[in-house]
């Protein structure tokens, strides 16, 4: 299993959850739900697998990759970070300009979401496989 090197999850979690708070405490407030901020969040997480599988790549501790746990973890916020990122930008005009639209997004929201539970429990099984 392959590990980011502390400093440098430690500071993009620094610098997301600084950025984060400095988003609700000054612009929006607790009471709304903010796009933005949550396209941030999809793409604070969407770097950090990025970073991972890079490492994983340069470092490539076994051929059989796809018995690592962690990369299905990772796979799994990259498939749903990825699409509530495009979820989260365009939920603003949809609520705006066609409102029956946004039923059909929180539908796509809710399959990515049982897509990552799936891919989840891939991890959980390849982890339990791996130390039988």
């Amino acid at each position: 299993m392959v590990t980011l090197p502390r400093n440098e999850v430690v500071n993009l979690g620094g610098i997301s959850t600084a950025i984060t708070l400095k988003i609700y405490g000054s612009i929006i407030g607790l009471s709304d739900h903010n796009s933005l901020l949550s396209t941030f969040t999809s793409i604070s997480a969407l770097i950090v697998c990025m970073l991972y599988f890079y490492r994983t790549l340069q470092d490539l501790p076994t051929m059989e990759i796809h018995k690592d746990p962690t990369i299905w973890i990772v796979i799994a916020a990259l498939v749903y970070y990825s699409g509530t990122i495009f979820l989260f930008i365009v939920s603003n005009y949809f609520l705006k300009f066609d409102v029956s639209m946004h039923a059909v997004l929180w539908a796509f929201h809710n399959v990515l979401n049982i897509v990552k539970n799936i891919l989840f429990a891939t991890a959980l099984w390849r982890s339990l496989l791996n130390r039988i």
